[in-house]
């Protein structure tokens, strides 16, 4: 790093590095006690209930950008001033753990656009984007920043699947262009135990960091080859895609220390795999929106690493440009993933990996890594049975125990519930029931007149439904007429009766406020019991966790290894179907059951069981029964049955009777204090 013109308010920063086969030259301009860049946060304000921004840290104005980010013509340069902010907030937050981590575009905004947009009265358009962006590939490919560090993720990690911890193919990836193909093909790295990575359009380079980041934590070796496996289409794209992912794994290879390299292993659409009439029927006009300078540039260079390039013969009504090849009119054309079936697809992508796998690794690793990581899946699930059940067994009763005392609160607490509830359901539904009574004896003959209608409303209602649906619409019109005179009655009873309605009605309105009052004393009783129960019931907390410790070590005791398997009763039928399977035959057409020595006895039997595995290789994944792992499973519960364990650490047992009578009183104090400023207040609005 050069550091030219340090003065006592900057420093310019310059580091030169390769881009490809470019030199390229990062530079910022570093303030050590000046911010450049106005940073905004956004909260949500308890007060007004919305998300709000708030400026942070108020950077410069537009004459001191001016002043330190102007070219000779005077107008600010955009992508050096972007450089710096992103150096600056790496070195100010990202090492000092103060940044706000989230992908590109959330720097974007709380970092760069109140500067760019707000300051500078530029939009954001493509012109800024594109800048954005380059800044950013500088910033990191030249190591003057990294994404961990800046806690930059990308939005494109959901696709990304990784099983590559203690995998014999930790450096072998199968990169595919397009998000939609990524659910389809994620069973092929589950059983290859490597990753699967999706461009989704463009490769991102913080995936690319991230993978080989946590490679490296892993301990994996970073001096290795690693095989890229790429599925794109048989497009200039395509293979722009496969160079940009070589490109970035190979530079986060090397930022971290690795002297591996990315070799490419193309695995579909490749030139070879087609016909000029597969071509012809399938592929489509290759139109870029580029100038013609740009399309002819990615044209050729696609031509270069295809032998040629792909052509379909002009189509009718065709006005574009078109090439004479053997006499024939043709057309550029682009062949989609998309128009190949996925049978098709998965052959191509499995040959080609056995293949990779056959020349640089031991293929019969493939259903090793595949039931051992099935099986320690299984040991976490026992892991976690095991403590449940001596949790239950040790700390439960201590619990129990230890908290007995405050029984005798929640049975009060319910108990009160239930009384004032009754006592509040039999006080209202006298009152009420004395009202319609009162209501009945003013109008009488009203209610008689009602009570009538009602019975002969029914009877006509019944004779209608029991007459057949073609002489139902007979009694429609009675029916309506003695409803609406009944409902005519009705309105008279509440127009002589609206005193005792609007009585009635206030006195459901207390009575729900009075199961309301009652329902909030519950919970307030509650709320003091559960907080009670947590403060003292935390002194087991450290015994519960130690015991979890204790199971997790006498588990990682159990030297279980794949090879442990092979005589044991429980699944030995299991994986003896796994070596019988057709599809799973030795090389002389035995298979391992009907084997002179028994495999089970024998060596590498699962290395017998392979030879000959060429065909689709799906079928051992799915070979796996459920009655293999239920063996599995019970081998973990029988072998760790007999285990004992005692606590490692003690409890200190006490009478916590007088503790739950004070907090029983001090609560019905603060009810009582409560309801007497309640009826304060009610009686001072009145």
């Amino acid at each position: 790093m050069n550091e030219e013109n340090q003065t006592d308010e900057y420093k310019d920063i310059s580091i030169m590095f390769m881009d490809k086969h470019t030199k390229r030259n990062f530079t910022a301009r570093y303030f050590l006690n000046r911010q450049i860049a106005t940073i905004c946060e956004t909260y949500d304000n308890p007060d007004t209930g919305k998300i709000e921004t708030t400026i942070t840290n108020p950077g410069m104005n537009r004459e001191e950008l001016t002043r330190f980010f102007s070219k000779k013509d005077g107008t600010i340069n955009t992508e050096f001033l972007i450089r710096s902010i992103i150096y600056e907030a790496y070195n100010k937050e990202g090492l000092t753990g103060l940044i706000d981590g989230g992908n590109v575009r959330h720097f974007w905004y709380t970092h760069l656009k109140t500067i760019i947009v707000t300051t500078l009265g530029k939009k954001d358009d493509d012109s800024i984007t594109s800048g954005i962006n380059r800044a950013w590939k500088w910033a990191i490919n030249s190591g003057a920043v990294t994404y961990e560090e800046m806690g930059i993720y990308s939005g494109k990690e959901s696709g990304r699947l990784s099983i590559v911890k203690d995998s014999p193919f930790n450096n072998i990836i199968i990169a595919v262009e397009k998000q939609n193909f990524f659910d389809t093909f994620k069973w092929i790295p589950r059983l290859f135990n490597c990753t699967l990575i999706t461009a989704g359009g463009q490769p991102s380079r913080a995936v690319a960091r991230r993978f080989i980041y946590e490679l490296k934590n892993d301990d994996v070796n970073l001096d290795q080859t690693f095989h890229m496996c790429i599925a794109s289409d048989l497009d200039p794209a395509g293979y722009y895609i496969e160079d940009a992912f070589k490109e970035q794994f190979d530079l986060a290879i090397q930022y971290y220390g690795g002297i591996g390299k990315v070799d490419i292993h193309r695995l579909f659409v490749r030139k070879d795999q087609v016909t000029d009439e597969l071509l012809e029927a399938q592929g489509n006009v290759w139109e870029p929106e580029d100038d013609k300078k740009s399309r002819d540039t990615k044209w050729n260079n696609f031509c270069n690493k295809t032998d040629g390039g792909v052509y379909i013969p002009k189509p009718d009504g065709w006005t574009g440009e078109t090439e004479i090849i053997d006499g024939k009119e043709m057309v550029r054309a682009l062949l989609e993933m998309d128009a190949f079936s996925t049978t098709i697809i998965e052959k191509s992508f499995v040959k080609e990996l056995l293949k990779i796998i056959r020349e640089t690794s031991d293929e019969t690793k493939i259903m090793i890594p595949e039931l051992m990581r099935i099986f320690n899946e299984i040991r976490d699930t026992i892991s976690d049975e095991l403590f449940e059940r001596w949790n239950k067994e040790l700390i439960e009763p201590l619990k129990k125990e230890f908290m007995k005392d405050t029984k005798e609160w929640k049975m009060f607490i319910d108990e009160q519930l239930d009384n004032d509830k009754d006592e509040i359901h039999k006080e209202y539904t006298n009152l009420i029931f004395e009202k319609k009574k009162e209501k009945e004896n003013r109008v009488p003959e009203l209610y008689k007149g009602k009570n009538d209608l009602t019975n002969k409303l029914q009877e006509l209602i019944s004779e209608r439904d029991a007459k057949i649906k073609a002489i139902e619409e007979e009694y429609e019109k009675p029916i309506s007429d003695v409803r609406e005179n009944r409902d005519e009655v009705q309105n008279k009873i509440d127009e002589q009766c609206i005193d005792l309605n609007n009585e009635i009605s206030d006195l459901q309105i207390e009575k729900d406020e009075e199961y309301q009052r009652i329902d909030n004393e519950y919970d307030f009783r509650m709320e003091k019991y559960n907080r009670f129960n947590e403060e003292h019931i935390a002194v087991f907390n450290p015994v519960e966790q130690g015991l979890k410790n204790d199971i997790q070590q006498k588990l990682e005791t159990l030297d279980y290894r794949f090879r442990n398997l092979e005589i044991r009763d429980e699944i030995k039928d299991e994986i003896a179907g796994l070596c019988i399977n057709t599809d799973l035959l030795l090389k002389e057409n035995i298979s391992c059951f009907e084997h002179p020595t028994p495999a089970f006895y024998g060596d590498n039997y699962l290395e017998k069981a392979s030879l000959n595995k060429n065909i689709h290789i799906g079928n051992v994944r799915d070979s796996f029964s459920h009655r293999l792992l239920d063996g599995m499973k019970h081998i973990w519960r029988s072998d760790t049955s007999d285990f004992d364990f005692e606590l490692s650490e003690t409890i200190e047992m006490k009478d916590l009777s007088q503790e739950v009578k004070t907090a029983m009183d001090d609560t019905e104090k603060e009810l009582l204090e409560n309801n007497k400023q309640h009826e304060g207040d009610d009686d001072s609005e009145n």
